[in-house]
């Protein structure tokens, strides 16, 4: 049987009938739903789509889910339910790393309605990469390591604000046709792209 999704958003489970938001399992009677439904890394974890969503808030959100789909949970079932916690259990870790992970997780929206911008989109422009070069020459001769990582971290949020807000403006109508703002999208994302390296060498 397969598992009845409404439009508002819940599944019916196939044996109790209880329906809820949790995409894997059902929270009452603790039946797996095979197969899984239709689904995005946000609908997993039971968030609203946004960039960069609270970090605590995942993490809480996984061990959550992790507890009820646990591999361990199902060692005396059938080798289908065995095979599905597994599997569910690697798409949950995948999740969480994705959402985590602010530039793919900018990308997973952008898949999400289907404007996954190509490589040659994320290319930073020779100008950006010209300043980054000589942004990172000028901090290197004065050997101030401390001040490299405060303008690199100042670099990284004000970027962070820029996608924040371009992405509040995407999620407004994302089905809609926003060349202007996906064209800022694809321009910032890989400018984020060449600046988050920079912040993470310098951790």
């Amino acid at each position: 049987m397969v598992e009845s999704h409404h439009s508002d958003g819940l599944f019916a489970c196939r044996q109790c009938h209880t329906k809820t938001t949790n995409i894997f399992i059902c929270e009452d009677c603790r039946l797996l739903r095979i197969p899984l439904p239709e689904h995005n890394y946000f609908s997993a974890f039971q968030i609203v789509i946004k960039f960069s969503p609270d970090k605590k808030l995942l993490e809480d959100k996984y061990e959550d889910l992790l507890e009820l789909i646990h591999p361990d949970l199902f060692i005396s079932q059938d080798e289908t339910h065995q095979s599905a916690s597994l599997n569910y259990s690697a798409i949950l870790q995948e999740a969480k790393e994705t959402l985590i992970n602010d530039m793919r997780c900018g990308l997973h929206i952008l898949e999400i309605y289907k404007k996954r911008p190509t490589k040659e989109n994320l290319q930073p422009s020779v100008k950006f990469l010209t300043e980054m070069l000589v942004f990172q020459e000028e901090l290197l001769e004065n050997s101030d390591q401390d001040g490299f990582k405060i303008e690199i971290n100042d670099l990284y949020n004000k970027k962070h604000t820029k996608l924040s807000t371009l992405f509040g403006k995407f999620l407004e109508n994302p089905n809609s046709n926003q060349e202007e703002v996906l064209s800022a999208l694809y321009s910032e994302l890989g400018q984020f792209k060449f600046i988050s390296n920079l912040y993470q060498q310098s951790r």
